[in-house]
């Protein structure tokens, strides 16, 4: 993602929105002539980088004006889509589109330009997103005066667009609309391109997929397809006109249709050939009659029975084509910058970088001519090639000759074997796309920094099997990789990293032969496509066998009534089928690999007994025969299926002391695995079978409140007679094979990477809220492994009441909590108006928070008695600290939370996600600028903290 710094308007890269301290805005317009593009602010930064000038100062007015409206109101960073998209790359331009809804979804500002209820930036299409999607939008005259914001102006918005002012509120989420009445927004606008009125949809309907420019009507009817295969809202097919049937009268078919040309037509076929035929045809808004809380309601009669019903949706995919030369390849991390194919002297090797050209002559000493090197062989400008690359790389390693693995952080001279030597924490074993680099090729080199040989892959298997977890067999070919169960495989990439998260599933497409597009941009849903498209080929249950397993000899299921009632299993990933990221199939069992219990050669086996009958035929001989059976009483297999209501399973299921256990038909070694299912209390449900959540929750010995989650339970070692410990008893439960449907992922609403829809509580208080959780530090502590829950408002702020609201920050790996108390005092003496308070409260797995204290003590917790607005709450091993300043839209009414961790708990925490927060006086300076007419001092002082001769840096400001 490309943002421009508003001090400069120079562009500068991030990997995510996640990853931008201080929040971002977003200038949204429709566009003009001449307007600044990507290259346009690429040449005149190298052109004031050599004048010594401020490329803002040179900028198109248009740049100018909103960069300093942005710093105006406090944001270091602004997005703007005509020069932060580099139009000239395929691959750019599809990430943008794929990704632009969340984009504005996690901008702090949003400015749109507007002569107000005819502006023509109601009447474009890619601006329907940039109205709803930003939680603050300020609309901006051409003189760059603000006229208002979305939600003092929504009724003048809601006749203007036809967007529901209750969403513009953010009263209901978009997602809760129906289908149609979402493409009436977009019924009146209009795009330059044809393709661009379905993809300028994509981020309002939740949908990823390529964008193809050229294929016309055809990007629509995509983009319903897309719809259909997520949600069975029928008012996608509520398009066209209408009759009123006591004015007309009914034709015979074939009286009329003898005669039709039906091709003309677009109304006689089911989908919509563009949101336009979406204008009300009933002169009403369209809505989907089944309610959120009970759909199947105006379905049912009295005896239940329903006529609901909802078809499969079945994805293809084409395989690549082998390229016809053997390759020598040489791998590496990309450390050196993209060496172009242009301006080469008479022998470009000659002028190559060092590694290009020690890799080609390393290469030729080797006896080979060509040699593939993915930094410089593949054309990332055109998303073609790059997925065609992604696709069949996995394959371009399995053929080539010989495969350098180049490392560029160990030495010639290094001891490989030691226990801390740079060979066993290089950073090549730490990354997604070199598994695939290590299994693929059947002879793989090692090259140091030097490149020069240290060894290879079957000579190093034993100390790689160390190192990766990649079995010795695997390594040195006496087992092919496909043998391994998908766990194992899992389990393999489950300590790498990559820079996208979408390369978390697409470095994993070759290790199980499947192909798919790659959409930059589709976030996690990569590595659910991923899952999906290996079931459609698989019946292999260890990818279900992912996170905890209970040890139910010391734990106690409890009652499902007490717990799930308004428990919300939405934010919990281990509730669901399928898993977020290959970093949760660390092995589970004690450090035990998962294997699939069925072998390759015959599946069936481990599953069949044999038993002798004496049987005597028409001759009357008299002869031994044997039959076989299964352990559940027939012969099957697992089966899936993806439908509207999770994903269809047929299972061998477990009913016993008030446990439901799938048998995941997987071991490991010495335990089969059962999958724990709890009912389903979500509205939408096929009532012939039942929906279940996966995982249970237990109570853990000696305790009233400990509860956890878990999804994984021991069945014992006898396939044939399956047990279960509870309690401290054993008893041998059976199974019978049902079809059920399990919740496979989180629904949409619950996928946004900055969940703001969870803070709706402070953002709709009036005037306006007394504090605001910024989507970057949100983000940044979700990184670090604590998720934002939903707000928990003890009390809404009024003439009478306080504020009350407990922001919780909860990690259920490290069983870690952080809750920061917000709140306003109407207590104090001194001010009239309330008085903003705040506290943070830590609870670890040997604490719990039942009881917790959420009442303030005046002289301690209020925030403007607190030096700098800052206090520490620590403990022996953590500090929070907590840091407020006034935010920039509502200075007299609104502060910032900022939150640091640091201590011997978090410490590691942070290192191990590789998470960074900003300094203190660095968040001061990047959201607490002068106001208009308000001039600012600001001091560092650096001041001793404890005994440790550290020193803590605070930042002070004085009103002049």
């Amino acid at each position: 993602m490309w943002l421009l710094s508003t001090d400069r308007a120079e562009l500068h890269h991030f990997p995510s929105p996640e990853a931008i301290i201080g929040g971002y805005a977003i200038l949204s317009h429709t566009w003009g002539d001449n307007e600044q593009t990507f290259q346009d602010t690429q040449v005149l930064r190298d052109w004031c980088k050599k004048t010594g000038k401020n490329p803002r100062d040179f900028s198109s007015e248009k740049v100018r004006q909103c960069c300093i409206l942005a710093e105006r109101h406090g944001y270091q960073w602004i997005w703007d889509d005509t020069c932060c998209i580099d139009k000239t790359s395929s691959s750019e331009l599809s990430e943008a589109i794929n990704s632009m809804f969340r984009w504005y979804s996690c901008a702090e500002l949003d400015a749109p330009m507007s002569a107000f209820r005819t502006a023509r930036w109601h009447s474009r299409g890619w601006t329907l997103q940039e109205l709803i999607a930003p939680t603050v939008v300020i609309f901006v005259s051409r003189d760059w005066q603000t006229i208002g914001n979305k939600v003092e102006l929504a009724s003048l918005l809601r006749e203007a667009t036809g967007v529901s002012s209750r969403v513009l509120t953010h009263e209901v989420h978009c997602s809760t609309v129906s289908v149609a009445e979402r493409m009436l927004w977009a019924s009146k606008r209009s795009t330059t391109r044809v393709e661009d009125e379905a993809y300028c949809l994509m981020g309002l309907f939740n949908v990823n997929m390529p964008t193809i420019y050229g294929e016309g009507r055809q990007a629509f009817r995509r983009l319903q397809q897309e719809i259909m295969k997520q949600s069975f809202d029928t008012s996608l097919f509520a398009w066209g006109a209408c009759t009123r049937l006591h004015v007309v009268t009914p034709v015979m078919p074939k009286e009329i249709y003898r005669f039709l040309n039906t091709s003309s037509q677009h109304h006689v076929y089911l989908l919509a050939d563009s949101p336009k035929r979406f204008l009300k045809p009933w002169g009403r808004t369209i809505r989907y009659t089944p309610s959120a809380n009970d759909p199947l309601q105006p379905y049912l009669d009295r005896q239940g029975a329903t006529d609901a019903h909802c078809p499969n949706v079945v994805a293809q995919y084409r395989p690549r084509r082998a390229p016809p030369l053997p390759l020598a390849l040489r791998r590496h991390r990309e450390l050196c910058d993209f060496i172009s194919h242009l301006e080469r002297s008479q022998n470009p090797r000659d002028v190559s970088s060092d590694k290009v050209r020690e890799s080609c002559i390393l290469a030729q000493r080797h006896g080979f001519r060509w040699i593939w090197n993915d930094t410089c062989c593949i054309d990332k400008t055109s998303s073609t090639e790059l997925s065609e690359a992604i696709n069949s790389m996995f394959l371009w390693y399995s053929l080539a000759e010989v495969c350098f693995a180049y490392l560029g952080d160990v030495d010639s001279g290094c001891q490989l074997d030691a226990p801390d030597s740079a060979f066993r924490t290089a950073r090549w074993h730490t990354r997604g796309w070199t598994l695939q680099e290590l299994i693929a090729p059947f002879f793989v080199i090692f090259v140091s920094r030097d490149c020069k040989t240290i060894g290879n892959k079957r000579e190093l298997a034993p100390l790689l099997e160390e190192i990766t977890g990649v079995r010795q067999q695997v390594l040195t070919g006496e087992m092919h990789y496909s043998v391994a169960s998908i766990a194992e495989r899992m389990s393999w990439a489950s300590e790498r990293s990559t820079t996208r998260v979408e390369d978390e599933a697409y470095c994993l497409m070759g290790l199980f032969n499947v192909h798919m597009p790659t959409i930059y941009g589709e976030g996690r849903q990569a590595f659910q496509r991923l899952q999906q498209e290996i079931m459609k080929q698989s019946i292999d249950t260890s990818l279900f066998a992912w996170d905890d397993w209970v040890d139910s000899d010391h734990a106690t299921p409890l009652e499902l009534q007490e717990v799930y009632e308004g428990f919300d299993k939405s934010s919990r990933n281990e509730f669901y089928l399928l898993a977020d990221s290959p970093k949760v199939f660390r092995k589970p069992f004690g450090g035990q690999t998962v294997r699939y219990t069925p072998s390759v050669k015959d599946p069936l086996q481990p599953y069949l007994d044999w038993q002798w009958d004496m049987k005597t035929d028409k001759r009357g001989l008299t002869h031994w025969v044997h039959r076989r059976f299964g352990p559940f009483g027939r012969i099957e297999l697992p089966k899936f299926s993806f439908t509207h209501y999770g994903v269809e399973c047929r299972f061998p299921i477990i009913e016993s002391d008030g446990l439901t256990i799938a048998v995941l038909l997987c071991d490991t070694g010495r335990e089969h695995i059962g999958l724990l299912l709890c009912p389903s209390n979500d509205p939408v449900q096929d009532p012939s079978r039942k929906k279940y959540h996966a995982a249970y929750c237990f109570q853990s010995p000696g305790s009233t409140s400990n509860i956890d989650s878990f999804r994984l339970i021991s069945l014992g070692s006898d396939f044939y007679n399956l047990t279960l410990r509870l309690n401290g008893s054993v008893k041998t439960v059976s199974a019978e094979w049902r079809d059920i449907f399990i919740a496979d992922s989180p629904p949409p609403i619950r996928k946004d990477v900055v969940p703001s829809h969870l803070c709706f509580p402070l953002h709709s208080l009036e005037p306006a809220p007394p504090f605001r959780i910024p989507h970057w530090l949100v983000g940044r502590l979700a990184q670090m492994g604590l998720e934002l829950q939903p707000l928990d408002m003890r009390s809404h702020p009024s003439a009478e009441k306080p504020l009350l609201v407990v922001t919780k920050f909860v990690d259920f790996v490290e069983i870690e909590k952080v809750f920061v108390v917000l709140g306003t005092c109407m207590e104090s003496p001194r001010s009239v108006a309330p008085v903003h308070w705040a506290k943070a409260l830590v609870f670890s797995e040997d604490t719990w928070d039942d009881g917790a204290d959420y009442e303030h003590d005046c002289g301690e917790h209020h925030v403007a008695a607190w030096p700098d607005w800052t206090k520490d709450f620590e403990d022996a091993e953590r500090v929070v600290r907590l840091a407020f300043s006034q935010c920039t839209l509502a200075p007299d009414h609104t502060l910032v939370v900022h939150v640091e961790l640091e201590g011997h708990i978090y410490d590691p925490m942070k290192r191990r996600k590789n998470v960074e927060f900003p300094s203190l006086a660095r968040h001061l300076l990047s959201v607490t600028h002068p106001l208009p007419g308000v001039p600012r001092r600001f001091s560092l002082v650096a001041t001793p903290r404890g005994g440790s001769g550290n020193r803590h840096i605070s930042l002070r400001g004085n009103d002049q």
